[in-house]
């Protein structure tokens, strides 16, 4: 299996600046070359503030629905307290989430040790994608690192959405397209960027999570141990 990481991350001011210049670009992701595959649109808050899905779709599509019973899908609003897994290993993905608030991990098993893949923060969307979209056990695990609230759409509603609607196929169309770019991006930065780098850039776009997130685990996202991430944010606050 393919680890497929979609995530318009602080990407969705690139998806306004590029629909108020042509939408998303920036759905990080990996599609190619990994093991499983996660699905997110992050968008900035600076440009947008905090939104809910429906706020979302009308972005995104240039629509103005006003109401949820408008959609081409049902959408529902769940809970996750802090520390609950939200898809586990082996989980079959039913379903798709917008986050309203929280921090959500998303990990993977190596044949070593497990690896922090992404942290999901308000306005990302996430899913197992590889799981969601075969319906094939995940082999990715997402956690709630905080309480959070989100909005969710099923497998089945989604794919019956597909089936009679114009505009699910135009939004699905959209996101795919837009985790292709960024997941070349992210692996770029991966292997152009140094640790230091990276976390400087995590810290600008995501500045007021850090402080939620554990440094182990913020140190395990970045590969690197903890006392270097100590070391690193130490010369960043200095």
């Amino acid at each position: 299996m393919f680890l497929f990481i979609l995530k318009i991350q602080g990407a969705f001011q690139v998806c306004i600046k590029k629909f108020i210049i042509k939408w998303l670009v920036k759905l990080s992701g990996k599609i190619t070359g990994y093991r499983t595959i996660k699905f997110v649109i992050s968008h900035s808050t600076l440009i947008l503030g905090k939104m809910s899905f429906l706020e979302l779709y009308n972005s995104i599509l240039r629509t103005s629905i006003i109401s949820y019973e408008a959609l081409p899908y049902p959408v529902q609003k769940v809970r996750f307290e802090k520390g609950m897994v939200i898809t586990d290993y082996g989980q079959i993905e039913k379903s798709i989430y917008f986050l309203n608030s929280g921090i959500v991990e998303m990990a993977i098993k190596s044949y070593m040790s497990e690896k922090i893949i992404d942290f999901f923060y308000e306005n990302d969307m996430l899913t197992s994608l590889t799981s969601f979209l075969t319906q094939q056990p995940s082999d990715v695990q997402m956690i709630a690192l905080m309480d959070c609230e989100a909005e969710m759409i099923s497998h089945e509603d989604l794919m019956n959405a597909y089936n009679n609607s114009f505009e699910a196929n135009k939004l699905g169309r959209i996101v795919l397209e837009h985790a292709y770019l960024n997941k070349a991006r992210r692996e770029k930065d991966f292997l152009t960027l140094t640790a230091e780098e990276r976390y400087a850039e995590m810290f600008r776009t995501h500045a007021k999570y850090i402080s939620n997130i554990p440094v182990n685990k913020i140190a395990k996202y970045l590969g690197i141990h903890p006392e270097s991430l100590s070391r690193i944010r130490s010369k960043i606050n200095s």
